[in-house]
């Protein structure tokens, strides 16, 4: 239930709702801006919640799971690292993870590693690239 709530349950449909609502409705245009208020208070709330409710992560265990090859541990050592959730934050690192992976055919470190490059983060920011991945993960 808890999981439901945070993880794109209650509170992020929240946001979405205040998202696609502020695309098709005049009176909603303060909503449209990221930085709004209510937006704002949304994203705080989302966070505070999987902060209170989240589950401890093993990244040792997990590691060694991405060292066997198991592709599921790589992209998730790689969002770990992006985070900086249980670890210090290293984009870098969270890159070479989900190489690993993609290079196993993980859709999501795929479409992740094209994020990475659309934003610039742990590599140098590369649209043609990050459209490349967008469409590479595609195809899976």
């Amino acid at each position: 239930m808890v999981s439901m709530v945070v993880n794109g349950g209650y509170v992020g449909s929240c946001l979405l709702l205040v998202q696609s609502s502020a695309k098709h409705s005049p009176m909603s245009t303060p909503y449209k801006d990221s930085k709004s208020p209510f937006v704002l208070l949304i994203k705080w709330v989302r966070s505070l919640f999987r902060k209170l409710f989240k589950k401890p992560v093993d990244v040792q265990s997990l590691q060694e799971k991405a060292d066997a090859g198991d592709r599921d541990a790589q992209h998730e050592l790689g969002l770990i690292y992006t985070r900086g959730e249980d670890v210090r934050q290293d984009d870098i690192r969270a890159m070479e993870y989900f190489r690993h992976a993609a290079d196993g055919g993980h859709a999501e470190a795929i479409y992740t590693i094209g994020c990475l490059y659309h934003h610039g983060r742990g590599v140098s920011a590369d649209l043609k690239a990050a459209i490349e991945c967008y469409g590479g993960a595609e195809e899976f």
